[in-house]
């Protein structure tokens, strides 16, 4: 089994359907076939548009169509490493779950959400 670390950042001062909003775009920029679940209900979400970005507090981001069979099929074994982002976001977090940080696509996107948060809440301090 593998096991998931937390990535916490802070969005207090960033809408929280931005903050998963920027999220989704990072993580489709590494991963164009991309594949959404709703971390709730498990529902599938077909595409962008369907993701319901201010009613949605967690969603799981899956690299791929063979990802999400895999992961459904064995859960979380070292073979599904690094092929799912398990996303909370709520009004004060954003926290990115991810298997191994330091692998070189999850330290992209870390370091990419890190900064897309960043220039989000200096948006929103200017705009106070």
């Amino acid at each position: 089994m593998i096991s998931g670390e937390d990535i916490i950042v802070d969005v207090s001062i960033v809408d929280p359907a931005v903050a998963l909003d920027a999220v989704v775009r990072c993580v489709w920029r590494h991963w164009p076939d991309l594949v959404t679940q709703d971390g709730e209900s498990g529902s599938r979400l077909p595409d962008y548009a369907s993701i319901p970005f201010g009613r949605l507090p967690e969603l799981l981001i899956y690299r791929d169509e063979e990802s999400l069979s895999n992961w459904t099929k064995s859960g979380a074994s070292p073979a599904n490493a690094n092929t799912m982002v398990h996303v909370l976001a709520d009004a004060q977090w954003l926290t990115l779950v991810v298997d191994d940080p330091q692998e070189a696509v999850m330290q992209s996107l870390i370091d990419e959400v890190r900064q897309i948060i960043a220039e989000q809440s200096l948006r929103a301090r200017w705009a106070a």
